[in-house]
């Protein structure tokens, strides 16, 4: 992933579908070795990343990125030791003679996670050599329609561990949502040391708004000392990111995460932009003078209301579509957004129910209170940088006004 300089050096010269499609897809490897394991696979994949266009073989372990959802590849594996060997022959250091294009086509097809799908069996014939895949974090699923009961799941988990299986056994529903959303959050905590990969699972799977709170709240807040620094208009000859550029990749960010089926790219346009946009232009500028000649060159947000803007904005994109999130959890999977399902979530939003006595309410003016001026001192938030602080707040506040239905 690129730094936040080569972003802002490359985001006022490209479109900003091109800046989403450079974000890699989360790349996963399921071992399935009998035909009812198999058989399990479509309605999995489908529950967990919205998707039914993708061919499921184990027999060529060629790897599939859906069109309805580029955030993930699957390759399938008929074995433990088929899956070593494909791992084995696109991880590691570049090989001697490899030219740059092949360096680059095998890191793409570099495995980040792997799941041992056991189905509704105990897992018995899983040994421990079986499950270490080089350091590559590694679940073992027990995927069925029907899930044992707790007592006999436990007596498969302890079997396992007593063989010398150190990965833990996760029960899976394929029909339930919150088993499914479990799982994910299982393979987001296996990949905690590695934020990079962790932002790309949690954009390819479709099962856990709580994830992409979350992880939204994080990435926004990494643009929190930009904005506090940014100028109102650009600075001729000095460059640096400006208020509205910065609020720019801040959507970008964001709306990346949910990786919504958005074939029109409504989620990066105006009609989303324009409920955070307004703030921002709206706040104070201090102007600097230039030496020469005593003329104003550009003028820097007020620091203090900057670093305010930032959460407020962060809060608006995440709430909205935590919103929509929760709205296409209800429809077909994969069926588009529309640009009246964002404007009428957005109307919701601004124009929403009054205040109840002790009541978080989805509603915009309620949200920009609690992060105003009365909330959040300027001591608190600017003066001491106390980002940590600052995105603690963010993260109640958004969760006590999240859209319940």
């Amino acid at each position: 992933m690129s730094s936040l300089l080569n972003r802002n050096k490359t985001s006022s010269s490209e479109r900003a579908e091109s800046v989403l499609e450079r974000l890699p897809s989360f790349n996963l490897l399921l071992v399935a070795d009998t035909p009812s394991e198999r058989d399990l696979l479509p309605k999995l994949i489908k529950a967990l990343f919205g998707v039914e266009d993708v061919n499921l073989t184990t027999q060529t372990l060629s790897p599939q990125t859906p069109r309805s959802n580029s955030r993930i590849t699957i390759v399938t594996a008929p074995s433990t030791s088929t899956a070593k060997e494909y791992i084995q022959a696109h991880q590691g250091a570049p090989l001697v003679g490899e030219s740059e294009k092949e360096v680059e086509q095998r890191e793409r097809k570099r495995i980040h996670a792997v799941w041992v799908i056991l189905g509704s069996k105990e897992g018995a014939g899983v040994a421990k050599e079986e499950t270490n895949f080089g350091g590559i974090p590694t679940l073992l699923v027990s995927a069925s329609t029907k899930p044992a009961s707790s007592s006999i799941f436990s007596s498969w988990a302890v079997n396992l561990r007593l063989s010398g299986v150190s990965q833990d056994l996760v029960p899976v529903d394929v029909n339930d949502l919150k088993s499914l959303a479990a799982l994910s959050k299982r393979m987001e905590t296996a990949l905690v040391d590695q934020p990079d990969l962790r932002l790309l699972w949690v954009a390819a799977q479709r099962v856990s708004g709580d994830e992409k709170v979350a992880t939204s709240i994080r990435k926004g807040m990494k643009l929190f000392s930009v904005a506090v620094g940014a100028s109102a208009q650009p600075i001729p000859f000095i460059g640096g990111a400006t208020g509205v550029g910065t609020l720019t990749l801040l959507q970008n960010d964001i709306v990346s995460i949910y990786n919504f089926p958005d074939p029109g790219r409504i989620l990066l346009s105006k009609t989303l932009g324009n409920i955070f946009y307004e703030v921002a232009t709206g706040l104070p500028v201090k102007w600097l003078v230039s030496l020469v000649g005593l003329s104003v060159i550009s003028g820097l947000w007020e620091a203090p209301g900057s670093a305010r803007t930032i959460m407020i904005s962060i809060a608006d994109l995440v709430l909205v579509l935590d919103a929509l999130f929760y709205a296409q959890a209800q429809r077909p999977t994969g069926q588009a957004i529309t640009s009246e399902e964002v404007k009428s979530i957005i109307h919701l939003y601004e124009h929403g129910k009054k205040k109840e006595a002790g009541a978080g309410i989805f509603r915009r003016d309620l949200v920009h209170a609690k992060l105003g001026k009365a909330n959040i001192s300027t001591f608190n938030v600017w003066k001491s940088l106390k980002r940590e602080e600052a995105q603690r707040f963010l993260a109640e506040t958004i969760e006590e006004h999240r859209f319940r239905g």
